[in-house]
């Protein structure tokens, strides 16, 4: 089983992605595993930022844990809202089904796609 370090680097994400954006909490794990600071964004549930020139990125609840083989609890788990000026999808992460679902379509509106996991 590959650990998400040796992923990071075996797909070549590390090398190829400008960008990480996630969860509260989940940065340090990054730097850790050699991903540069100012490569990170770290969102809070709500908190949205511009990622590239038209595109904004939300996090959003998700019902789940954080942690596997971490410590548990110290970093968010989240979905996400990407939209773009003629677009708004959602990324449902691994999320279980709970009232965020509501909480989030009432927020946003409606979505032109949703990925959820389903698993």
């Amino acid at each position: 089983m590959l650990t998400v370090p040796s992923a990071l680097h075996n797909l070549g994400l590390k090398s190829k992605t400008k960008l990480f954006c996630t969860s509260l909490g989940v940065g340090a794990h990054l730097e850790r595993w050699g991903i540069s600071p100012r490569q990170i964004i770290e969102l809070d549930w709500w908190e949205g930022n511009v990622v590239a020139e038209g595109i904004e990125l939300t996090a959003a609840p998700a019902r789940h844990f954080s942690g596997r083989d971490f410590a548990r609890y110290k970093s968010l788990w989240s979905s996400f809202i990407l939209k773009t000026s003629d677009h708004t999808l959602y990324l449902g992460g691994d999320s279980g089904y709970d009232n965020h679902f509501k909480q989030i379509g009432e927020k946003f509106g409606s979505f032109d796609l949703a990925l959820l996991e389903c698993g």
